[in-house]
């Protein structure tokens, strides 16, 4: 139900963002989260309920998904807090850890379908170093990116009441 929940309210607050007019740059970047994280919540809903089973090309493909939320946070609050956008070289960066993630998981990707099901029925088994390093950078960075935004607001609130 939560999953539901999510994906309505994330592709709704996405419909409306795409419809805004004279978006700013900040609309922009909540506008690309907020389709990633309607996305993310239908792939990991498809998984949780148990129909990735019956299509086992979805098996695995939301694991690298977490990371994505943390720069997008960063990215998104820098973009409220300062006069320019971010350029590119900037910005790609902060999306290392999910390209890696992605990249270490193509052999996950590349097994057959049956092989792909039995790892997802026994918990992970054969890719627990995966799930580690995966579990590490979520939290990580998770935090790291909400401390830096909050820095982040809070030198910018600094800024405004100095002014």
């Amino acid at each position: 139900m939560f999953f539901l929940i999510g994906i309505i309210l994330s592709a709704f607050l996405f419909v409306l963002l795409v419809f805004k007019q004279n978006k700013s740059y900040a609309d922009r970047i909540l506008t690309t989260w907020m389709g990633v994280m309607a996305v993310h919540q239908f792939i990991s809903y498809l998984t949780y309920s148990g129909v990735a089973y019956d299509y086992p090309f979805l098996l695995g493909i939301v694991l690298p998904w977490p990371l994505l939320h943390g720069p997008f946070l960063f990215i998104y609050v820098s973009a409220i807090t300062r006069e320019k956008p971010l350029p590119l070289k900037q910005i790609l960066p902060h999306f290392v850890p999910f390209f890696m993630l992605v990249l270490l998981a193509i052999p996950f990707y590349m097994r057959p379908a049956a092989e792909k099901i039995e790892v997802f029925r026994n918990q992970g088994a054969g890719y627990e170093w995966y799930n580690m390093l995966q579990s590490v950078l979520v939290v990580v960075l998770g935090l790291g990116y909400s401390i830096w935004s909050l820095y982040r607001i809070q030198k910018h609130r600094t800024k405004i009441i100095q002014w």
